[in-house]
């Protein structure tokens, strides 16, 4: 009985941990850094870059379709992958994504940095919550969830305080700095124990 109780509380705390990475500490950076980035950085770019309004339009636009192709893709990624698995996926692209858009040179980098990021936070917006949901206890799931969510949309009035302040490049790669922690982060995460009790587990996989 005690093993059992300090296995769920290692859970909560893990689970705890991620939440405060994802949404209420470090991961609402990384997420409302790419939701609110397009309206601060837009001037920075077009002075730099030199290029049209609507060339920025398609730059901004780039998140909406790699979110559909992350989206589309998540739940084969977490179901073969495990949850660990997509998350790991989702902060690499995330983490190219941002690299692509703070040392590019032409707008096609900043186009394909984007896109990047959008499959990153398509396959993200799927697994957190279903992680989230199947490492904590039900008495903690809702309020958990809810300040994920909470916490992501406080965090874009924020971000578009901050990109007045600062470059657009600084901007970006600011948005490095979680997906790097939360990538070592993944080494102490509990895999779900619902996908570790699925049926390709027990078939061996």
């Amino acid at each position: 009985m005690q093993l059992a109780h300090l296995k769920v509380d290692k859970t909560v705390f893990f689970s705890c941990m991620r939440v405060s990475d994802n949404g209420n500490g470090l991961e609402f950076i990384e997420f409302v850094v790419l939701i609110g980035y397009s309206s601060p950085a837009e001037s920075g770019i077009l002075e730099d870059l030199d290029i049209s309004v609507a060339a920025y339009s398609v730059f901004g636009s780039s998140l909406t379709i790699g979110g559909v192709i992350g989206g589309l893709v998540s739940g084969r990624i977490a179901d073969l992958f495990g949850r660990k698995g997509a998350m790991w996926f989702s902060e690499i692209f995330s983490l190219v994504g941002w690299l692509a858009i703070a040392f590019g040179k032409n707008i096609w980098w900043l186009d394909l940095g984007r896109l990047s990021l959008g499959i990153g936070i398509g396959i993200f917006s799927y697994v957190v919550p279903v992680y989230i949901a199947e490492v904590t206890p039900k008495n903690l799931r809702g309020p958990f969830a809810s300040a994920n969510e909470l916490l992501l949309a406080c965090g874009v009035s924020l971000m578009y305080f901050i990109g007045n302040i600062i470059t657009w490049r600084t901007l970006a790669l600011i948005g490095t700095t979680p997906c790097l922690v939360q990538l070592m982060g993944l080494f102490f995460v509990p895999e779900s124990p619902r996908w570790l009790v699925g049926p390709n587990i027990l078939m061996g996989m």
